[in-house]
């Protein structure tokens, strides 16, 4: 009994968010460009990691006479500016190769292989699901029970046979662990630069 409270105890502290603020610019569907603060939560142990709550039906906004909404659907372009870097989501209506409407897509990275994530509400923090693209191809979807692995395999290794032992080695288990590899990835294929040094 007492191994089950503590797990619920410890699940409860992970899905506790705190609500943040950030500078913030979006553009409508009827092109409006709007700058303001947008409202967001990340997790207690995650705290580079927006909770996928915070964006999803309705977005809170913090202007000069206190919080108003705006739906997500209106929304087809959004940029948060975070002190250590820019954060940027797209939709559909600019990336027509992109799966869902009125839905976020961040961009993670760019280049001959364009990397998106979706966020979708998980159980104890919230699920990334990968989408990568390359010109002249269809998008290629990872969800969290997909194999990542043997789509990153697939997809460098014609091109970057050399990037094979990092990809088999990459450490995805962890939230943290897993976007810090697929950045390091990313970078070394789309810069051409030699493959990263496992951890």
């Amino acid at each position: 009994m007492k191994k089950i409270f503590l797990l619920l105890a410890l699940s409860l502290t992970i899905v506790s968010a705190h609500a943040q603020t950030v500078e913030a610019m979006y553009v409508t569907y009827k092109n409006d460009t709007v700058r303001t603060r947008v409202l967001y939560r990340t997790f207690k142990f995650y705290p580079d990691l927006i909770d996928a709550g915070s964006f999803k039906g309705t977005i809170k906004l913090l202007t000069d006479s206190g919080i108003t909404k705006v739906k997500e659907k209106d929304i087809k372009y959004m940029e948060l500016y975070f002190t250590d870097k820019n954060r940027v989501f797209t939709t559909k209506a600019l990336v027509p190769e992109l799966n869902h409407p009125n839905q976020f897509y961040e961009i993670m990275a760019t280049g001959k292989i364009t990397w998106y994530r979706s966020y979708q509400p998980g159980t104890y923090s919230v699920d990334e699901i990968e989408h990568f693209l390359i010109s002249g191809q269809p998008l290629r979807t990872v969800s969290i029970f997909g194999r990542l692995r043997k789509a990153l395999r697939e997809m460098m290794g014609p091109a970057r046979p050399d990037l094979i032992p990092f990809i088999n080695d990459m450490k995805t288990a962890m939230i943290k662990t897993k976007l810090k590899s697929l950045t390091e990835l990313l970078a070394a294929y789309n810069k051409d630069l030699p493959p990263p040094v496992p951890d």
